[in-house]
């Protein structure tokens, strides 16, 4: 998830790309238009598609801080309709499956672990954007590192004119 889109990506149990689909978002976009758009993605990735109609679970990754505990959006820059929203429920709602909601940075960083890095057990993965500022996430002894108040990794709001 963007500040301007939806990406939403088909992939098999090895990590290979079956599908993938873009929808064109609005900052000021509501949970509900949010969730027309996010099956609307679902739809169009499963479609045709006999062997992906049993989608095992979702990641949507955020490009903002996600309380952990409480699965509530606090605070996403550029997009203001999130913040206090539980987008965990609404998602795992809407899609009928295992939901996991992150910072974008963070399942980056748990992305090119697994994908291409899995031989470290350490690393740092920065995340420089246009509209969402710096961000990253942190792999220590091969585990997502998100500190003891879940802010590790969180350089700030910082805007970048790239």
């Amino acid at each position: 998830m963007g500040s301007d889109f939806i990406k939403g990506y088909l992939t098999d149990l090895c990590g290979g790309l079956a599908g993938s689909y873009t929808v064109e978002i609005m900052r000021d976009i509501t949970i509900e238009e949010f969730i027309v758009r996010i099956k609307a993605c679902k739809e169009a990735l499963v479609r045709n598609k006999k062997c992906y109609r049993k989608l095992i679970a979702a990641s949507i990754a955020v490009p903002g801080f996600v309380d952990d505990n409480n699965k509530i959006i606090k605070r996403i820059p550029n997009i203001y309709n999130f913040e206090g929203v539980n987008l965990f429920d609404y998602m795992r709602d809407t899609l009928e499956i295992p939901v996991i909601i992150h910072n974008e940075a963070r399942l980056s960083a748990v992305g090119e672990h697994i994908h291409s890095h899995f031989d470290r057990s350490n690393m740092i993965y920065i995340d420089f954007t246009k509209y969402r500022g710096i961000g990253a996430g942190i792999i220590l002894d091969g585990k997502l590192y998100t500190g003891l108040n879940s802010f590790a990794g969180e350089v700030g709001d910082i805007l970048v004119d790239i």
